[in-house]
């Protein structure tokens, strides 16, 4: 190292910045539980198959999972069980949440 350069660690601009903790710098944020503040993603081809199946049939979903997953088995052509339970679950998300 030549003695004009400065070591790589004093001359980050990092330095001068105040250590705290992630609790710290968040304030006044109440405390919640995982399922309270994270949400579940889902591939964009499950919400779009199943928005369009919610418009498409709106008078067929409701806000029962169970119900829910024997329509999308006779509305639609998904093999997967997986798939459908999947599809089923958003609809019954996204039909709670037009409820509120």
């Amino acid at each position: 190292m030549l003695a004009s350069e400065e070591p790589l660690s004093s001359a980050l601009p990092f330095d001068g910045l105040p250590n705290r903790t992630r609790s710290e710098s968040l304030g006044n944020i109440p405390n919640r539980t995982r399922s309270e503040s994270l949400g579940n993603i889902r591939p964009t081809y499950i919400k779009r198959v199943a928005i369009e199946l919610a418009k498409l049939y709106p008078n067929e979903f409701t806000a029962d999972f169970e119900h829910n997953k024997k329509m999308v088995s006779e509305l639609s052509d998904v093999r997967s069980n997986l798939m459908r339970n999947r599809i089923a679950g958003y609809i019954t998300r996204y039909r709670q949440r037009l409820a509120v």
